[in-house]
């Protein structure tokens, strides 16, 4: 939505119903175990990990940018092609036979090779036993330097001294993002009741139109990353009205959320306004704020950080009730039923 089309006054337009005091579930997070830990240090000591191009043959063990098409009696077939894909040899990814076709390949080669899909292949039982033939065109070949997990590697991506120190770091970041989560499970569960509970008897109109044209254009990307046709898409998928509905309800939610800040007294300044935007640039994986901001623009930042507020506003101001996963889901199934 633009800035010109959220200068409204929600009240006008809204009734709140209830919106505190809201019945929400807070799933207890399940007991971090080692295997929890293993695979947080996992991620770090891939996230660590540095490619540096090489100018010689692959061998076991690098990384190579590749391009590959594969056909079975002629025919691609789904899941057999894609373009600048990272293939590291020897990891097991794909069937060992590509993976070893690979090595010797230098950036700049093209290889065209057989391989022959195992009987049991579950992953894809319409390839299972089936021969494909495959051409692959390497772009680049880069040696892969895996850090070793060791107090060295500890100190230098954190405050930790001992790989001790790290694990029990590790522990207790999951143990909080476990949390965090199930806060924002219940939080996002007030936030519905309280848009449903609310009544809405008209809305500005160039505000919805912005909705609409935001939502639009979404669906045009979304079009367009699936390799779609925007037409084909609409036909697949949804329809005008569809898109229309979209639109409005979340516009809805919009404004439910700005009354009840406006009611609550929850304001965005220009200056936590850049601080929030700071958190969002480093969560979108932008290089800066003035980047987030041109991209995305103020507004969409403003109602990002508002719905923020407002949701932990209204997890704060429920009554949460403390499950354990399989109960909450349960309860999940019984109201679905």
């Amino acid at each position: 939505a633009t800035e010109e089309a959220m200068d409204f006054y929600a009240g006008n337009y809204i009734k709140l119903g209830q919106y505190k005091n809201l019945e929400v579930n807070y799933i207890i997070p399940a007991e971090v175990t080692q295997d929890d830990v293993d695979a947080y240090i996992s991620d770090q000591i891939d996230f660590y990990t540095e490619y540096t191009d090489v100018d010689r043959a692959a061998k076991d063990g690098d990384c190579v940018c590749i391009d590959f098409t594969g056909t079975i009696d002629g025919e691609e077939f789904d899941g057999g092609s894609a373009e600048d894909y990272n293939l590291t040899l020897g990891s097991g990814d794909f069937l060992p036979e590509f993976e070893d076709a690979l090595i010797g390949k230098k950036a700049g080669d093209t290889a065209v090779f057989t391989v022959t899909f195992p009987k049991d292949y579950d992953l894809d039982e319409t390839v299972a036993g089936k021969e494909a033939e495959f051409t692959v065109t390497v772009y680049s070949v880069s040696e892969v330097n895996v850090p070793e997990f060791n107090d060295e590697f500890v100190s230098r991506i954190s405050d930790c001294s001992t790989t001790a120190e790290y694990e029990e770091y590790a522990r207790n970041v999951i143990t909080e993002n476990g949390a965090n989560s199930s806060a924002d499970m219940a939080g996002e569960d007030a936030l519905l009741q309280a848009v449903t509970n609310a009544g809405i008897s008209d809305y500005p109109q160039d505000l919805f139109d912005s909705f609409y044209a935001e939502t639009y254009s979404d669906y045009q990307s979304y079009a367009e990353f699936m390799g779609m046709d925007f037409d084909d898409f609409l036909a697949e998928n949804m329809s005008e009205d569809d898109i229309k509905e979209v639109a409005m309800d979340s516009m809805k939610e919009f404004m439910v959320v700005q009354a009840i800040a406006d009611k609550e007294g929850i304001k965005i300044d220009e200056k936590n306004l850049d601080t929030e935007a700071s958190d969002l640039a480093e969560e979108y994986e932008y290089d800066s704020v003035d980047e987030l901001k041109q991209d995305l623009g103020i507004s969409y930042i403003y109602r990002t950080v508002l719905r923020e507020k407002v949701k932990d506003f209204l997890y704060q101001a429920a009554k949460v009730t403390k499950v354990t996963e399989d109960e909450y889901y349960q309860m999940d199934t019984e109201a679905v039923g």
